[in-house]
């Protein structure tokens, strides 16, 4: 078998993207023994290789003209990450997950370094136009296959622990390869909000990746800042919300009205708010850009809400969400979640109310739902 040493050379030799070697010596060449010990080195370099030959394609993967979302209108982050190469980007998050690892243990992290780097250089291989299944792309499946290309290349690694001589060498066999498990799970379940430990640490480093990728490409103008610093609840609730409130568009939805002195707004209505927010702010946020992220991004803002004394007391202190049933005129139930806000945050009931469609007038009786009926 080829030698970590001999494809490290061979990289170099050939390859013609300048940061293909300029990322082997910064952040390969330190950890090579160790590696090599783990038996990641070839394996590392083989995903170099790829990325080197293969990884000029964007790190977004163009699916046509769809119907636009939140994540696709702020700040038009897909024509943004069109133009990272899947290469830089993996390079860069694999840089980034071992400043964060050396973070997390200053010392003896260097055991860690197999699984950190295959993880990071390999999250978005799904990505590759020759790693993606036939058909129409279906968002979120690249993870699939760049969990199925890390289990390829290191398949000497299952075959050795298949073919042991006896349990105790398999035994041994396998707890070594237990870190290309651990980097594969990572890879799986990196765009799932709740991870931790490598997960977590990869997630982390995807995000403040892409807020660099959008820094860098807008030239400043969109910026990662810290929640507290760019989100002002009272002008989220008068600019951002006070437009929702007994709004019905052109298929006759609607998602937030004001009943009694409370607004109710849907919650997907409070998040596409603050994305349209962050975009007129030039902020650069990871969880802003990842739909997978909403939850965590709703609790921020409801928090938020809360620290303004924004949020109606009957939403609760363990909440950001809670089930509602609308009563209708006729006896019709409607069961929807909302966020129930103060309308004194928000402005005058009386010119909230003012003008507002008639369907408004229908709705008889809002309750909290039981655990129960929910």
């Amino acid at each position: 078998m080829q030698s970590a040493c001999e494809s490290a050379l061979r990289v170099q030799a050939c390859g013609i993207r300048l940061e293909t070697p300029e990322f082997i010596n910064d952040i390969i060449k330190p950890y090579e023994n160790v590696l090599r010990y783990m038996g990641a080195a070839a394996g590392i370099y083989r995903i170099i290789e790829l990325l080197d030959r293969e990884g000029g394609c964007p790190s977004v993967v163009d699916v046509g003209k769809r119907a636009g979302g939140p994540e696709d209108e702020y700040p038009k982050l897909r024509d943004i990450l069109m133009r990272v190469t899947l290469r830089s980007h993996s390079f860069r998050v694999a840089r980034l997950s071992m400043d964060l690892l050396k973070q997390d243990y200053r010392e003896g992290y260097e055991y860690l370094t197999p699984i950190t780097i295959v993880a990071a250089l390999g999250h978005d291989l799904g990505k590759l136009p020759s790693l993606r299944p036939p058909g129409h792309y279906v968002k979120g499946e690249h993870v699939i296959g760049s969990e199925k290309a890390i289990k390829e290349i290191f398949q000497a690694h299952y075959d050795a622990i298949e073919s042991a001589r006896d349990e105790e060498t398999r035994a041994a066999l396998s707890h070594r390869a237990r870190w290309i498990d651990d980097a594969r799970e990572a890879v799986l379940n990196h765009h799932r909000t709740g991870a931790t430990g490598f997960t977590a640490r990869l997630r982390k480093a995807d995000g403040m990746a892409r807020e660099m990728e959008v820094a860098e490409i807008t030239k400043g103008r969109a910026k990662s800042i810290p929640w507290s610093e760019w989100f002002d609840p009272g002008t989220f609730l008068k600019k951002y919300v006070r437009p929702e409130i007994h709004y019905i568009d052109e298929y006759h939805n609607w998602r937030a009205f004001l009943f009694g002195s409370v607004v109710y707004c849907e919650p997907a209505m409070i998040y596409e708010a603050a994305v349209k927010y962050a975009k007129d702010k030039n902020v650069a946020s990871s969880a802003l850009m990842r739909s997978g992220d909403k939850d965590a991004i709703l609790k921020e803002i409801v928090s938020s809400l809360k620290d303004a004394k924004a949020v109606s007391p009957e939403l609760g202190r363990a909440y950001y969400k809670r089930a509602y049933a609308v009563k209708m005129s006729g006896g019709m139930i409607l069961n929807k979640s909302f966020v129930p806000l103060n309308v004194e945050a928000i402005g005058s009931p009386a010119e909230i109310d003012h003008g507002k469609d008639r369907f408004f007038f229908s709705i008889k009786n809002v309750r909290l739902r039981s655990e129960k009926e929910s």
